[in-house]
């Protein structure tokens, strides 16, 4: 991972193509479930301005009968996970770009939805795909026989893309709102321990059977919160520091005065 960069804002961008380089993403979608639903990451450069990283896919919600969904993740090594403690961070920074024009995915979702509708275990025309969850894993993969992975605790924080006032939107996540889930469930678990974190991935969800068809992600940048205390104990050493030289500086032109010709003062 690139050296992380400071803001204006005192916070610390992790990701953000191309100087700031996306890992690698592993797709793991409701496939390994027998569904049908599929994503994948793909940079793009918006003429004369960004370049994005894009999440999108097709949301099926017919073959789980209702259920479905579509995640990119990015795993970090065991021996060097991503740490972001709470005593220098008080969470993520997402910002991300307006959805391109929806007219293809809406026609979509509504083919998805008229086979949706055949089945038991939704009654009501699903929409268009525009909420997301954004997971984070403090844990270590739990690989099972056969090299499978298995499910483990998640915290999971949820945002949507359907209420953008210009371009760009930024999204706060602080730590305590990241909520504990086992399979998309709310778990109760200790809250969430940034300090080591292993996996951070994007997911599309059906929600139930709420959200179905084509759906995008236009991702600018992760950037992680500074922490506002940390930042005043930074600003004292600092002040600590410009004191003692200037007392040094102070010192050094008292002795110089009684020197003839020689003026620090």
């Amino acid at each position: 991972m690139a050296p992380l960069s400071v803001t204006s804002l005192g916070h610390q961008v992790l990701f953000r193509a191309p100087h700031h380089p996306w890992p690698t993403f592993h797709t793991v979608d409701d496939q390994v479930r027998g569904g049908s639903s599929t994503s994948s990451v793909k940079l793009e450069k918006i003429p004369h301005s960004h370049t994005v990283a894009v999440f999108s896919g097709v949301l099926d919600i017919t073959t789980l009968r209702g259920a479905g969904f579509a995640s990119q993740v990015m795993i970090f090594p065991e021996d060097k996970p991503l740490s972001l403690p709470r005593s220098n961070y008080s969470g993520l920074l997402l910002t991300i770009l307006r959805p391109s024009d929806t007219s293809s995915a809406t026609n979509s979702s509504s083919e998805s939805s008229t086979k949706a509708e055949t089945t038991t275990a939704t009654t009501k025309t699903p929409a268009r795909p525009t909420s997301f969850v954004l997971n984070l894993k403090s844990s270590p993969a739990i690989i099972g026989p056969g090299g499978k992975r298995l499910a483990g605790i998640s915290y999971e924080y949820q945002f949507t893309t359907d209420d953008f006032n210009g371009k760009e939107k930024q999204i706060q996540m602080k730590w305590d709102q990241f909520v504990p889930t086992y399979r998309g469930r709310a778990v109760k678990e200790p809250p969430l321990d940034p300090t080591k974190l292993y996996e951070l991935s994007f997911m599309c969800r059906s929600n139930f059977g709420q959200q179905a068809g084509d759906f995008e992600l236009k991702i600018l940048e992760l950037a992680a919160l500074g922490n506002k205390n940390h930042k005043r104990q930074a600003q004292g050493c600092l002040g600590w520091a410009k004191q003692l030289v200037t007392r040094r500086y102070e010192a050094l032109a008292g002795w110089y005065k009684g020197d003839r010709g020689v003026r620090l003062l």
